[in-house]
């Protein structure tokens, strides 16, 4: 567990959105980049560790603050963190999308992730 021993140990992280779009005008600039400013544990058990991540996640050129909480369990050797955050994404310059004008998708997109580590 010392790699998360840090409170204000910072990390990069970048997906590529290819998969998750059909706007193929996105390929150049349509990358989702997370860079942590900032890791508070909120509590500790046995091989476990939940922590609040902040930071600045990018979508489209546009970065916002975010904040996370983060569940962190090690076993076997590896480390696993997994979490659930919101966003907007007007936040993002993105527009919802709408078919005629009756229906819509929500504004506020909710985001899971799970991400195994091992040293």
């Amino acid at each position: 567990m010392s790699g998360w021993s840090s409170p204000h140990q910072r990390s990069r992280f970048r997906a590529p959105t290819s998969p998750l779009t059909i706007d193929r005008r996105c390929s150049r600039r349509c990358r989702i980049t997370f860079e942590s400013t900032g890791i508070t544990t909120k509590r500790r058990t046995g091989a476990a560790l939940d922590l609040v991540v902040a930071g600045r996640l990018t979508i489209r050129d546009v970065t916002q603050p975010v904040t996370a909480p983060v569940h962190v369990e090690v076993a076997d050797g590896q480390s696993i963190a997994s979490g659930r955050f919101a966003i907007k994404q007007t936040a993002f310059g993105i527009k919802p999308i709408s078919v005629g004008g009756v229906v819509a998708v929500k504004d506020t997109l909710d985001i899971a992730f799970s991400i195994a580590a091992r040293p």
